[in-house]
């Protein structure tokens, strides 16, 4: 789980620092992509290294989620990037919240992973 979980922190960071560079260009469809494509090398990861299975019913939460991310941000003025980024990742992380994508035993293990 551990393992799991330090991937999963490494990928969201690898997200942040995409969103940094595709959304300048992209605008709200780099945000959309950046998300897109980490879950694609989690998936990768998960499968090649871990061993751990991939769960493809979960897909449709990350993509749902994705799309409430991508609608959220086309409905707001320009603003400052940094303040998109934050909105698109707490648009992304409510709707995966509330498609049980993320539990709180999945928040649970996350904060036990980062604190030793």
């Amino acid at each position: 789980e551990k393992l799991f979980v330090k991937i999963t922190g490494g990928l969201a960071l690898f997200n942040i620092a995409f969103n940094f560079v595709l959304i300048p260009y992209l605008s709200f469809a780099g945000a959309a992509l950046a998300t897109v494509a980490t879950e694609l090398l989690h998936f990768i990861i998960l499968y090649k290294v871990t061993g751990v299975p991939v769960r493809f019913g979960f897909l449709w939460k990350v993509v749902a989620s994705a799309a409430a991310m991508v609608g959220v941000l086309l409905l707001l003025p320009a603003m400052h990037l940094a303040i998109l980024i934050l909105i698109g990742m707490a648009t992304y992380g409510l709707a995966m919240l509330a498609l049980r994508g993320v539990t709180r035993e999945d928040m649970a293990t996350a904060a036990s992973a980062f604190k030793k």
